[in-house]
């Protein structure tokens, strides 16, 4: 009995030195994290924490499941975790991930943890397919200490969701299974995993950009696209017969088309070897469809009958966010007009996009730029 107490004071002394001197430490609902302290900006930051179990082996493909352990001593949560894997857009070959990768971050003003302060919560863009939460050009510090030379400051929490296939696969094998729209869910599960755990942060209220509603936020901002379908997004009924054509060819590709359980066959496949295969499948797009459950109809259709959480919203534009999608090299008007035609634009349509959006020189392309460089430094042309 000696022994084994003995045994454990070591275990317990050997698990507190390994936190290093002064660092932030949080206690959960599951366990105990330690993170870093940024002494640039005065911050307190706890990356790559776990907020649902890993989508593996029985689990891919499926709702995301919360945590269901705890655990003794305190984790390391000082470096960003693995994204979810990429793909190109709208379509492309595996550009890197992993399917273990449900993970969020959290970084708060390291003054005033002893304050209830609001929460703004980051869900990355990237079409579905690519982004994640670790992504340098958008991380948590620098929008934190604005807050705090504001003088209203926040604490900022960033999460990966699953993309592409893994989070948003379609058929009628999974209209079935009732496992769509994943992705969606992840991000659901990140925020209940927020609301559980964000006060011993030192925070109050949740704004998202994103939701539906389960009191899991207050108010949202929205960048980048819009509600209503796009040539990628939402426009198949609940059959989805485009998706259902994927599929089969996802199947065929991983000798999955003759097996009784098809999605269990799919669950099996490795998973380096699936995401390259999805990667390969250039069309569909796998985007988020109506499943009748998670999304219950056209966004056009929710809009017009109100069928939305009524929260306060800021919505705005992410800068020269559709330039993936515009025509490169257009250098007068008689080609900005001929590209309208091109996409089945009518006479009057084309009059009044020209007289919303003139041609003005001094206006850049993209609008980061002045006014109208030449060569390689102007890909979109001279209009």
């Amino acid at each position: 009995m000696l022994g084994s107490s003995l045994i454990l004071a070591l275990a317990v002394a050997v698990g507190a030195a390994s936190v290093p001197r002064n660092s932030p430490v949080v206690e959960l609902k599951n366990g105990s994290y330690y993170g870093t302290h940024n002494s640039v900006y005065n911050q307190d930051l706890f990356l790559g924490m776990r907020y649902a179990q890993a989508p593996l082996n029985d689990l891919r493909f499926r709702h995301p499941q919360p945590l269901n352990s705890t655990w003794d001593g305190v984790r390391n949560a000082t470096e960003y975790q693995s994204k979810c894997y990429q793909y190109g857009y709208p379509s492309g070959p595996l550009s890197g991930g992993t399917d273990d990768c449900l993970h969020l971050n959290v970084v708060r003003p390291s003054a005033a943890v002893k304050d209830k302060l609001p929460v703004l919560v980051w869900i990355h863009g990237g079409g579905l397919v690519g982004g994640y939460s670790g992504d340098p050009s958008s991380n948590l510090s620098y929008i934190i200490d604005e807050s705090v030379k504001l003088g209203s400051p926040i604490i900022g929490i960033s999460i990966n969701y699953r993309l592409g296939a893994w989070g948003f696969l379609w058929s009628s094998a999974v209209k079935a299974a009732g496992v769509g729209n994943n992705g969606f869910r992840d991000q659901r599960l990140a925020l209940q995993w927020v609301q559980e755990n964000i006060a011993a942060f030192g925070a109050s209220q949740l704004t998202a950009f994103g939701g539906r509603d389960d009191g899991l936020f207050r108010a949202a901002i929205l960048e980048s696209g819009t509600g209503f379908p796009t040539a990628f997004g939402e426009v198949e009924d609940k059959d989805a017969p485009t998706f259902e054509k994927g599929y089969k060819t996802l199947l065929r590709r991983t000798n999955c088309d003759s097996a009784k359980d098809s999605l269990q066959c799919l669950r099996k496949v490795p998973s380096l070897e699936l995401a390259q295969i999805v990667g390969n499948v250039s069309f569909p797009v796998w985007l988020d469809i109506i499943d009748g459950d998670f999304i219950r109809d056209s966004r056009s259709e929710l809009i017009r009958h109100s069928k939305f959480v009524p929260v306060p919203i800021i919505h705005g534009v992410a800068s020269d966010d559709g330039d993936f999608f515009a025509q490169r090299g257009i250098n007068t008007t008689q080609e900005w007009e001929a590209y309208l035609r091109k996409e089945g634009a009518s006479k009057a349509t084309i009059e009044a996009i020209s007289a919303l959006y003139p041609d003005i020189p001094r206006v850049g392309l993209p609008s980061a730029f002045e006014g109208r460089p030449l060569g390689s430094l102007a890909p979109y042309g001279s209009q």
